[in-house]
């Protein structure tokens, strides 16, 4: 039976994963509570060396809280320098190499002795610090000013590299600090969009066990179940999360920053991210050449979980036999054929999409070791993945219930492109997701419109608000 964590007994936690690993908690402070920003200091003193702090924000952060933990952090006895990453083109901070880069030129630039790295901010801000940090060795801490996203307490960083989004390595902070009156006061668009990235819990959880079972991918059942009180404990006050309740607000931010270090402890962001998130990632990879501003990254995984759960609830129904798994075959095309798909991408981010799609490319011998298998598996397969889907009915019911985005329009994304990411997100990483396992068993393209249509995320209404 999987032990009960909090926020009180999880950190510096020594977490048994599996009789061969276990993992440390390397966050050694969590502090949540209303009115505690002016505690950042002493906080931060507790984890962090005397002498020079990069406190890394942004000009909407900053302007609003900035003056206060530049105030904490200087009474603790650090000498603060202040780097404001600058908007992109849409007007908002871009995770991207040079982003990322500015920050290591400014923690060269950082007199001696360097106490560490401090970020102030949400999503963006937290990886264009911790990547930074963790590659110029610099111990982080970060002061979350929104329940938006997950990240804050993971061991990875969201960057855009190449042209192609990533999850690149790095260490967790060594505190965190979420006064909740800060993050009930962020707009709530953002506390909605944590519960988007939050929902997509029960497919990526299933989309790790599948691949696990399908591609002997390790798995580990600690990481998965860490979150559980948490997300049931969200679900229940999706109202109030929606209104801006900090009562509320209160178990979102829990579950997030537990689904951070639950990704950290399975050495990968697989917990928590699965095919939903590959369609997020195809948005905003391709927002820039298609005019788009990029969305929230949770608001997009919440209606991209919609569709994927909608996709395993139909693909049980296609069990594939010795006869089909023969017709699949005789219709394998070689990779050289099969990229022809991604030709209405852009152009300059098709090179990067095909060296990431064919890491994982089958040969038509693999894919029929694979399709044979699961003709004999099939019932053992999904009374298996029964233990982690939820069903797109009562995810949609808690997104409605908090007034989050439930359909493409609502994001800003035309059907065309939701259409075009359902068909090729896949290609943008190796990692092994349910929309793979429905291209294998050649359903893919021909269940676009009923999981489309079924999962609500082509209406031309909405429920935000």
């Amino acid at each position: 039976m999987t032990p009960s964590y909090t926020l009180d007994n999880i950190v510096g936690a020594v977490l048994p994963v599996a009789a061969d690993r276990q993992y440390l908690v390397q966050t050694r402070s969590l502090r949540m509570a209303r009115g505690i920003l002016d505690q950042v200091g002493r906080i931060a003193r507790q984890q962090l060396q005397s002498g020079h702090l990069l406190l890394v924000s942004d000009d909407h952060v900053f302007p609003l809280f900035g003056a206060q933990v530049v105030r904490s952090l200087e009474q603790a006895g650090f000498t603060v320098h202040p780097l404001l990453l600058p908007d992109g083109h849409d007007g908002k901070v871009e995770a991207d190499e040079e982003g990322a880069a500015r920050v290591e030129q400014a923690i060269d630039a950082l007199p001696a002795p360097r106490a560490g790295l401090v970020a102030l901010g949400s999503g963006t801000v937290n990886d264009l610090a911790k990547l930074p940090a963790y590659n110029k060795g610099l111990t982080y801490g970060v002061v979350a000013t929104a329940a938006s996203m997950n990240g804050y307490t993971s061991a990875i960083a969201a960057i855009l590299a190449g042209g192609v989004k990533r999850t690149l390595p790095c260490a967790p902070p060594v505190f965190v600090v979420a006064d909740m009156d800060l993050i009930a006061s962020a707009p709530l668009e953002m506390t909605r969009a944590g519960l988007g990235d939050l929902l997509s819990k029960p497919v990526s959880s299933g989309d790790w066990r599948l691949s696990s079972l399908l591609l002997g991918e390790p798995f580990h059942v600690l990481p998965v179940r860490l979150v559980e009180d948490a997300y049931r404990r969200t679900q229940a006050v999706a109202v109030g999360i929606g209104s801006g309740d900090p009562e509320s607000i209160g178990p979102l931010m829990e579950a997030l920053l537990l689904s951070g270090i639950s990704m950290a402890s399975a050495g990968s962001s697989s917990p928590a991210s699965g095919g939903e998130h590959l369609l997020s990632h195809l948005w905003d990879m391709t927002a820039p050449y298609r005019g788009r501003m990029v969305g929230l990254h949770g608001a997009q995984v919440g209606v991209s979980t919609l569709v994927t759960a909608t996709l395993y609830q139909h693909l049980r129904q296609h069990r594939p036999t010795r006869k089909s798994v023969d017709r699949l075959l005789e219709g394998y095309l070689p990779f050289s054929d099969y990229t022809a798909r991604l030709s209405g991408l852009p152009e300059a981010l098709i090179p990067a999409i095909q060296a990431e799609s064919r890491r994982k490319y089958p040969s038509q011998d693999v894919l029929r070791h694979r399709l044979e298998g699961l003709v004999d598996q099939w019932d053992i397969l999904w009374e298996d993945l029964g233990g982690y889907l939820q069903s797109p009915r009562d995810l949609r019911k808690v997104l409605v219930e908090a007034g989050a985005p439930v359909t493409a329009g609502q994001l800003g994304i035309p059907a065309r492109e939701m259409r075009e990411a359902y068909r090729l997100a896949r290609d943008i990483r190796s990692r092994y997701t349910v929309l793979d396992l429905a291209w294998e068993l050649g359903v893919l393209d021909e269940l676009e419109d009923t999981v489309l249509e079924e999962s609500g995320v082509l209406a031309a209404g909405g429920s935000s608000g």
